[in-house]
């Protein structure tokens, strides 16, 4: 990868929150402080080395020796507090961005996988950015030891001179390792963490079917495909370590010979090696410390890596656009062609439109394009070609959150989320909800009663997708969020497929007396009779659309599905009911 590729989404990383500089900027001052009380305690240990054992002497080295200890350690948590707070905004930075992606690279990236970026690949950039700073005082450290044993002895400091070019090529091959041995766990870290997410949210699934044994040879896959990137990042560590003892055994041996020679030669003094050890340590010591920066910043650089593709990805233009005052409009579809993807279209050429004020019905066979005409129309996503448009006006020119906020959709298993149940019928809806609108739309959706039944009523804790409640009591519960919130569309994507016979019938008759729009999936001809207007799908393309009667005459795929269910046959997991029409 180009330097440029990796070093400039690296710095544009930093500039898309919040950084607390005033902590870095303590810690650097302080990271200074400490290497000037080094360099006095190095001072005071030649001469305890020497044989100056004198009270001002000892004293010194433990209030200096004292003193440097506090300051690295203040300069340890100021520090810490900088990186905890980088970790947190840039945590909040990428989730908000995350939210606002389309829904197509959403689905690209695997929400799984998102998550994964958000809590593990962002927490490596804090630790960089602090690095980055305490380089700085570092860098001061090592300028500052430089003179010091220049002072001392400018010769032999000459002949450490020679180890510069090791310690080159030490900074440069570290820097690779870590960027490619970093990359390479974070990586297999998301695709273990991905994996494990989905596979577990199916477990009952794979417990009916009997596949424990098959799930955990897959989980073990996933396993070691970490194990793997570990113990590359242990052999790339362990090799640093190996170049790092080349260089410091490297300077010790010029140290020696250079030293040895200049005691013999009269230029140092006899116990001038010893001496020299000290100041060599210290610079050996920042030497250590600009690696240990380097090499963070450039692992960092790699565990950012997907982190900053998704920033750079363009964000939905949720604002912006026309809103519309007033009632419901006519929705219309025109020529809409659309696939998830170019090769395999799911819609060719539709058109139809949808009455305002008005309840429709759209049915076909698995794969007709039903439930993608809903997400078309709430702009989930964009047509390859034609055009979307409410009362006329295409959808994109819209503000989204305009378009959004005047639909409510309810799935066939609509997700519950960790909390109340009373914080779930509210979700969404803006302002102040009061408990009577509250128990109002669980008695539409008939669930107050069994609320009533629980211990702490509304104020039930649901677990995490709503595992402790059934399926029709979780479905009730979707149906009054989206009543409570009184939207001008009403979306119903077979919303009442998971309720008994007699639930389902009562929740569609009070669908059927609102005064919005509504639109619905299904397969039961009775809830479909009751439709103003049916568009019926078959292979993505609209084969017929208009009254009951108007259908009746010209779809093939509406009669067939009237002369099924007057005949009994159970379809798509509908019950057996009689036909309405």
């Amino acid at each position: 990868m180009k330097k440029n590729k990796v070093w400039r989404p690296f710095f544009q990383f930093y500039t898309r929150f919040r950084i607390p500089w005033h902590f870095y900027v303590l810690a650097a001052l302080l990271g200074m402080v400490s290497a000037e009380l080094v360099i006095k305690v190095s001072e005071i240990t030649i001469q305890v080395n020497s044989g100056e054992l004198t009270n001002s002497v000892i004293i010194a080295y433990a209030l200096f020796s004292v003193i440097s200890a506090v300051v690295m350690a203040l300069q340890a948590v100021f520090t810490d507090y900088g990186a905890k707070t980088v970790t947190m905004r840039s945590q909040s930075m990428l989730w908000r961005r995350i939210l606002h992606l389309p829904q197509k690279n959403i689905d690209k990236e695997r929400p799984s996988e998102l998550i994964s970026c958000v809590t593990n690949d962002v927490e490596q950039a804090s630790s960089a950015l602090s690095m980055i700073f305490l380089a700085a005082s570092s860098i001061y450290a090592f300028a500052r030891a430089c003179a010091v044993f220049i002072q001392y002895n400018g010769t032999i400091a000459f002949y450490m001179l020679a180890a510069a070019p090791v310690a080159v090529l030490v900074f440069f091959l570290v820097g690779r390792l870590e960027y490619k041995s970093l990359q390479k766990r974070y990586e297999a870290l998301n695709v273990m963490t991905a994996w494990f997410s989905e596979h577990l949210a199916a477990s009952k699934y794979v417990k009916v079917q009997g596949l424990e044994e098959q799930e955990v040879k897959m989980g073990q896959e996933a396993i070691e495909s970490r194990y793997r990137a570990d113990i590359y990042y242990v052999f790339a560590s362990q090799f640093q370590v190996i170049l790092n003892s080349l260089y410091t055994n490297l300077s010790t041996v010029i140290l020696a010979f250079g030293g040895s020679s200049l005691i013999r030669k009269g230029q140092l003094e006899a116990n001038g090696i010893n001496a020299s050890s000290a100041y060599v340590g210290n610079i050996n010591r920042y030497m250590a410390e600009l690696l240990t920066d380097y090499q963070v910043v450039k692992g960092t650089q790699g565990s950012l890596r997907h982190v900053n593709a998704l920033l750079d990805l363009e964000a939905e233009r949720l604002d912006g656009g026309e809103d519309l005052s007033g009632g419901a409009r006519e929705l219309r579809f025109e020529n809409v062609t659309f696939g998830y993807d170019e090769e395999n279209l799911i819609l060719k050429d539709v058109s139809f439109t949808i009455p305002q004020n008005k309840k429709t019905a759209i049915i076909g066979g698995n794969g007709s394009g039903k439930s993608t005409v809903l997400k078309l129309l709430q702009g989930f996503y964009a047509p390859n070609d034609g055009t979307i448009s409410i009362g006329g006006v295409p959808l994109d020119e819209f503000s989204m959150r305009f378009v959004r906020g005047q639909f409510v959709y309810v799935l066939q298993n609509t997700p519950l989320f960790s909390g109340t149940i009373r914080d779930n019928i509210t979700y969404g809806v803006k302002g102040e909800i009061s408990q009577d609108e509250v128990i109002a739309a669980a008695k539409q959706a008939e669930i107050h009663e069994f609320v009533l039944t629980l211990p702490q009523g509304y104020d039930t804790l649901v677990s995490e997708m709503g595992t402790n409640l059934s399926g029709g009591q979780r479905q009730r519960i979707a149906i009054a969020r989206a009543l409570i919130t009184k939207p001008r569309y009403l979306i119903l994507d077979e919303a009442t497929a998971s309720l008994d016979y007699q639930t389902a019938n009562q929740i569609m008759r009070l669908v059927q007396k609102r005064s919005e729009t509504v639109i619905y999936i299904s397969h039961d001809m009775e809830e479909v009779g009751r439709a103003d207007y049916v568009i019926v799908m078959n292979g993505g393309r609209v084969e017929a659309c208009g009254t009951l009667e108007e259908v009746g005459e010209k779809s093939p795929t509406y009669c067939s599905f009237v002369e099924m269910q007057t005949a009994g046959v159970q379809m798509a997991g509908v019950p057996k009911k009689e036909a309405a029409v």
